[in-house]
């Protein structure tokens, strides 16, 4: 129970800290998407990119002296703690911090639901499902099994309101 309890908090704070910065990081993934040379160094944007090396040299400069570096657009979108934490070192670390925090989501899915690898991968968006029970409010979390049968069925794992955040987070992945 030490151990489940240990990767518990892991996966949690990796999602608290995508909830809170949730913005923020989609802000700096769009940036990043739109414009090849935001957040890279110069040693990048004139090596690896061909289209870089076609502009004129008075555009190149340009491009050098107004997009920020790696460092700079972190700074810009406030993720410098979070970058720190994490350990990133480019604009490729954001997106895999959203890899990182889609496998925590996944796997607390899995504590509180003791559901099977298949059955959360085929989740539904709108998989929440609010009850009235004998005690108070609870949660159904919505999906599909095949555990009892040989194809695919509707199925319903009862759970608490502490899955919120884990689907919260993968809906808006």
């Amino acid at each position: 129970s030490r151990i489940l309890w240990a990767k518990y908090k892991q996966y949690k704070e990796r999602l608290d800290d995508y909830l809170k910065n949730k913005k923020a990081i989609h802000g700096f993934i769009e940036a990043s998407i739109d414009n090849r040379f935001f957040g890279r160094s110069v040693r990048d944007r004139s090596m690896s990119h061909s289209n870089f090396l076609l502009l004129p040299t008075e555009e190149q400069v340009a491009k050098t002296r107004t997009e920020p570096n790696f460092w700079k657009a972190i700074d810009k979108y406030k993720l410098t703690s979070l970058a720190k934490k994490y350990k990133w070192s480019s604009t490729m670390s954001p997106i895999r911090f959203l890899s990182l925090v889609q496998y925590c989501a996944k796997c607390l899915i899995h504590l509180f639901t003791l559901m099977r690898d298949s059955e959360v991968l085929n989740l539904p968006v709108d998989c929440l499902e609010e009850i009235r029970g004998w005690n108070d409010e609870a949660l159904y979390l919505c999906g599909t099994s095949t555990k009892l049968e040989s194809e695919k069925t509707d199925a319903k794992w009862i759970t608490t309101d502490d899955i919120r955040e884990p689907v919260q987070a993968l809906q808006s992945i």
